[in-house]
Formats: structure tokens, sequence, C-alpha cells
């Protein structure tokens, strides 16, 4: 069985994981209780906020939404 906070950190680290790997993406910060990763984006990079739902939408994050 696993404990709470072992779902938390494999939840954040799929996420993290999936949002670093986006071209463009710099740094990405989670916080967990609000529900929010938060990137830090190269601007001199091309960031693809629909690619960015994409790849949440298929590690099964589908209610995933990108803000400015």
């Amino acid at each position: 069985q696993r404990s709470g906070h072992d779902l938390t950190h494999r939840v954040c680290t799929e996420v993290r994981e999936t949002l670093a790997d986006l071209p463009g993406v710099k740094k990405v910060k989670i916080e967990f209780e609000a529900r929010l990763a938060i990137c830090k984006i190269d601007k001199s990079a091309t960031f693809d906020a629909e690619k960015a739902i994409a790849a949440l939408d298929d590690e099964g994050f589908e209610k995933s939404t990108v803000a400015k």
C-alpha cells in the first residue's frame, strides 16, 4: 500500500518531468496543494502550450490548462 506522500511525490515527479522535457521550458515548480505547475519559459525558445496540454493529457492529467 502506498502512502499519500509517495503518491504526491510520484505525481509531482511525473508532471515535472513531462513539462521539463518540452522545448522552451527552463524550470518547473510544483505547488501540489494548489494543483499548479509553474514553468519558467526560455523566451528565446518556442514554447507550445497546446503540446504541453497534450503531453499532460497523455500522462493522465486530462483537466490541465495553461494560464499566462
